[in-house]
């Protein structure tokens, strides 16, 4: 029977990422070590810690993203606006809409924006009527070094640069 240590060389999952099929692999070594082994309480300890570190590095790598880019365009619904807010909120940035105006269908003709980034960078913004392209919005670079790392308002200037 290979012991878990055979295992841990054999399963070599792509550079930066964990591959599922050798977690499952790796679980199942670990359940047969816990089992089988003399000292099951230190096993189940060590299954545990890493269990926990893997949970604990894809929620840090999935909330921490590099670069926030949102636009709102004409064709948004009030159902879009509450989408986008949540999505935010689960990156750590809080959007707040004021002044919002929609059309019979439902379409976005006004807004008015108030977002913090909770680091330090807050901003406001409004606009009508709301264009159909990529024009108004907020950019959040969290990059170091960025050339603006937050930008809010009427973006065609700063596309238009790019």
């Amino acid at each position: 029977m290979p012991t878990i240590l055979n295992h841990l060389t054999v399963l070599k999952p792509p550079k930066d990422t964990v591959s599922w099929v050798s977690v499952g692999l790796l679980l199942q070594n670990f359940r047969y070590a816990i089992f089988s082994h003399k000292n099951a309480l230190i096993m189940r300890k060590l299954l545990f810690v890493v269990l926990l570190l893997l949970v604990g590095s894809s929620a840090l790598f999935a909330q921490r993203t590099s670069k926030i880019e949102i636009y709102f365009q004409r064709y948004h619904t009030e159902q879009d606006l509450k989408n986008i807010q949540e999505e935010l909120a689960v990156m750590g940035v809080r959007i707040s809409y004021n002044r919002a105006e929609f059309d019979e269908q439902g379409r976005l003709l006004a807004l008015g924006i108030s977002v913090d980034c909770n680091d330090g960078f807050t901003g406001e913004a409004y606009l009508k009527p709301i264009p159909e392209t990529n024009q108004f919005g907020f950019i959040r670079d969290y990059r170091s070094g960025a050339a603006q790392p937050f930008v809010i308002g009427n973006l065609s200037e700063l596309k238009a640069k790019e």
